[in-house]
């Protein structure tokens, strides 16, 4: 599939480099909170940040430019992702331990599936990036850069 000419390609890929890094540190606070049982409102109010740039780049990706196929697709992928982890986040939140006790095992299974879930957030937000990167070119040019190339 050859890069197509868009003027706001700038915006979309700037907008996934964010969703990238975004869900980057979000995974890091979640990790903190599975292991030193701290961040709860600092893991909650990322993952806030994360779910909006996340439909941002989905909706940009699935209506703007859901001519290109593998944006069209990677686009419902990140929204259905995003979707799934909110509602294991609401889930985990109700198993969740209180400080100082174990977690039941339903409480354990429902943390690491959201854990997975973030996991897999990631990557589709990645093969969104790239694909971004390399099918998206700024304003009215008609040759794909020399990084495009490489991707």
């Amino acid at each position: 599939m050859s890069p197509a000419a868009r003027p706001d390609a700038r915006t979309d890929r700037a907008f996934t480099v964010c969703l990238v890094a975004a869900v980057i540190v979000q995974l890091v606070f979640g990790a903190m909170l599975r292991h030193i049982n701290e961040m709860l409102m600092v893991h909650i109010t990322m993952a806030t940040v994360v779910v909006l740039i996340a439909l941002a780049c989905g909706v940009r990706a699935w209506g703007v430019n859901g001519a290109l196929r593998p944006l069209l697709k990677s686009g419902i992928a990140v929204i259905a992702i995003i979707a799934l982890q909110i509602l294991l986040g609401l889930v985990a939140l109700v198993f969740r331990a209180p400080i100082g006790e174990q977690p039941t095992v339903a409480g354990a299974l429902i943390t690491t599936f959201h854990q997975t879930n973030g996991a897999l957030l990631l990557a589709m937000s990645t093969i969104l990036m790239a694909w971004t990167w390399r099918l998206l070119l700024h304003g009215d040019v008609t040759e794909p850069s020399p990084i495009a190339a490489l991707i």
